[in-house]
């Protein structure tokens, strides 16, 4: 319930009881242990390509949740493989919710500069 403001606690508890469908996901990747601390974002990449702390693994990593229902992702499409010079480009996805009760679903999207150095 990250920082859930002065109705929080009736949020939350509407949510335990199963009155409120939670959809909100973790802003950030949880170490599984303090091995893999302090876990820092801006480090080079290994030869490999994978960024050092990533071999510890994560408890539970970006953009983790939950909710008491269930999402079906189809049709992901891309209009074009490169942005223009403008910056922009569109992508298009279909969304059905195919679990027992009603909610929402979060569609995060992530894109890097493959000339970039630092992650």
């Amino acid at each position: 319930a990250w920082l859930p403001g002065e109705g929080g606690g009736e949020a939350i508890a509407r949510t335990l009881a199963g009155l409120n469908n939670p959809g909100g996901r973790t802003p950030l990747s949880f170490p599984k242990s303090v091995g893999a601390m302090p876990y820092a974002y801006n480090h080079h990449k290994k030869a490999g390509g994978l960024p050092t702390q990533k071999q510890f693994g994560c408890l539970f990593p970006f953009g983790h949740g939950l909710s008491y229902s269930r999402f079906a992702w189809s049709d992901f499409q891309v209009e074009q493989s490169q942005i223009s010079t403008s910056g922009e480009f569109k992508v298009s996805l279909h969304v059905e919710n195919t679990g027992p009760v009603g909610g929402d679903e979060v569609i995060e999207l992530y894109m890097h500069d493959k000339v970039a150095s630092i992650v």
